[in-house]
């Protein structure tokens, strides 16, 4: 392996800890065995067969059903989601009244005003003073 300087800006093409191999392959075992099981035909504590209205029943579509009619909201509302998917949840970002936070009006004014005031001398920049450091503090 030859010699590895990191780069100055910080960020390192080849760092140890990225993940080579990717995603594990075991994941793609275990869905595979869970979706088998989901297939299967449900049955009783008894090893009898599940059947509604005639038809058996696999396991995905007992969990289904028990979901829907599950007292639990989350339950059926994990059920509304399969079935139709998420509900969308809009994000606004507005003021108390509804109005957006900045009206891009009003400040392109306000900055015409500053240039303004600029240009005529009655206020100038200066540059911001420096911060005085914190006096250092005995710990005990």
């Amino acid at each position: 392996m030859s010699n590895h300087n990191p780069p100055a800006n910080g960020f390192d093409k080849r760092p140890a800890a990225i993940n080579r191999k990717g995603r594990p392959k075991d994941f793609d075992a275990l869905r595979t065995l869970s979706q088998e099981i989901a297939h299967e035909v449900a049955k009783t504590k008894d090893g009898q067969q599940v059947e509604v209205e005639g038809h058996r029943v696999t396991n995905a579509e007992l969990i289904l059903r028990l979901w829907a009619s599950s007292p639990d909201f989350r339950k059926q509302q994990g059920f509304m989601e399969i079935a139709f998917g998420k509900v969308p949840q809009e994000t606004r970002i507005t003021g108390a009244d509804g109005k957006p936070l900045v009206n891009m009006q009003e400040v392109i004014a306000l900055m015409a005003q500053a240039d303004k005031l600029l240009a005529e001398g009655v206020v100038t920049l200066t540059p911001a003073e420096d911060k005085p450091e914190k006096p250092d503090t005995p710990t005990d």
